[in-house]
């Protein structure tokens, strides 16, 4: 369920609430997604809502992509594509199932390959292909459009919420300055006026 304006305001640091005070909420979702001040609020509602494993994947992707690594991404598959993952994001099966393929192989069909093939010359380096198919950078490409989508979701409800946050916050700090009285002055000899005293 998402976060009351109240419950968020309480969530924030103090440099959160400044840069929600000082910064106007962005025009897209694009920039959401982008700017490193705006995505560490997002991130938080989405913890609020329970959705933040859209964007852990999303993150993980991006990194792989950066350093591709099979074993990266065979971890990537098993905490958030494979069936019961502990953190499955919701996707389609048509989107799953070319990554079953290549991290989770029918082995009883990969037996069978072998007894009609075991006698090939090439036998070893065509087994470890069936076995390891390829994992370009892009194998995640469909799953993470489709996480995306989800995070834009959160982000409509994301920009109700923390507008709604940001008006108070900024209200709050409207009345703390009105009614805050000014810091005592003191004079000297001559009458010059001086700031506080130093503590």
């Amino acid at each position: 369920m998402p976060n009351t304006p109240e419950e968020w305001i309480r969530q924030l640091s103090g440099e959160q609430l400044e840069f929600l005070r000082r910064t106007d909420f962005p025009g897209s979702r694009e920039t959401i997604l982008t700017d490193p001040g705006w995505y560490q609020l997002f991130r938080l509602f989405a913890q609020g809502e329970s959705s933040v494993e859209n964007f852990e994947f999303m993150e993980q992707v991006q990194e792989y992509e950066r350093n591709a690594d099979r074993s990266r991404a065979q971890a990537i598959y098993e905490e958030f594509l494979r069936s019961n993952a502990p953190n499955q994001i919701n996707v389609s099966g048509s989107t799953v199932r070319p990554l079953e393929e290549i991290f989770f192989p029918d082995l009883d069909a990969l037996d069978q390959w072998a007894q009609e093939h075991g006698d090939d010359s090439d036998f070893s380096e065509a087994y470890d292909a069936r076995r390891f198919p390829p994992c370009p950078p892009t194998v995640f490409e469909e799953a993470f459009r489709t996480a995306r989508t989800n995070a834009s979701d959160t982000a409509g409800r994301f920009e109700v919420s923390i507008i709604e946050a940001q008006e108070k916050v900024r209200a709050q700090f409207d009345h703390t300055q009105a009614t805050t009285p000014p810091l005592p002055t003191t004079r000297t000899r001559r009458g010059a006026v001086k700031g506080p005293p130093k503590s």
